[in-house]
């Protein structure tokens, strides 16, 4: 199911891509806690559809829980970690762009 649910992210399809992801992320917790690196990463999946989907707040909430999780999994120097900080960066990088777009949309 999370293949799935890339597929259609990477199609567009975010709705869907959302919805896939929300499931396997519950049946993941479920089955195998909240710390295994397989619910870690349904986490990740979700943050990364949020972001495109432009829940930009929702994405960085997930995305550092993401980190977090990680961090405490693997340490801070595994390929993973690494990747869930450099997936978090671009998240915030996006908020920063938008809310200085706002900020200047409110001034005009």
């Amino acid at each position: 199911m999370g293949n799935l649910a890339i597929t259609f992210r990477e199609a567009g399809k975010l709705q869907e891509a959302e919805r896939f992801e929300q499931q396997v992320l519950k049946v993941q917790t479920q089955e195998s806690g909240s710390s295994h690196p397989d619910t870690i990463k349904a986490m990740a999946n979700l943050a990364i559809t949020l972001r495109q989907a432009g829940r930009l707040e929702e994405a960085e909430d997930l995305g550092k829980q993401v980190l977090k999780a990680l961090t405490q999994v693997f340490g801070s120097s595994h390929p993973d970690t690494i990747r869930a900080m450099n997936n978090l960066a671009i998240t915030l990088e996006k908020l920063k762009s938008c809310n200085k777009q706002r900020a200047f949309s409110s001034k005009s």
